[in-house]
């Protein structure tokens, strides 16, 4: 995951001093959101990769991970989630995930442990 000075333009990623990684080991990643307590919570669509779904060779799913934003130090908060696309903390804490998003009528959101 590279995080891009703010206010830079034509960056170029690897090359660039403002353009930094600050985390990695992610594959596929579907979404970037925030909880109430600064936690940086990263949605991954399949471990194996989006091909792995594509070409139906071995898909692992998706995983849910919170990372600290001070560390970038991650953990997973669910995996084998298949077809994660997007997660998002309720006002009670709880975090959610929406699923099975590439199959029509079999979408639905749900709450992770």
């Amino acid at each position: 995951m590279w995080r891009i000075a703010p206010g830079t333009r034509h960056a170029q990623c690897g090359a660039s001093p403002a353009c930094s990684v600050v985390a990695d080991g992610f594959t596929s990643i579907t979404g970037l959101n925030s909880g109430p307590d600064g936690t940086i919570y990263v949605t991954e669509l399949d471990e194996a990769t989006w091909f792995a779904i594509e070409a139906n060779i071995g898909s692992l799913g998706g995983t849910v991970n919170a990372c600290d934003p001070s560390s970038w130090s991650c953990s997973e908060v669910a995996t084998g989630l298949p077809m994660s696309i997007a997660s998002t903390v309720g006002k009670d804490g709880t975090v959610y995930a929406a699923i099975k998003v590439l199959i029509p009528g079999e979408a639905e959101v749900i709450p992770l442990p």
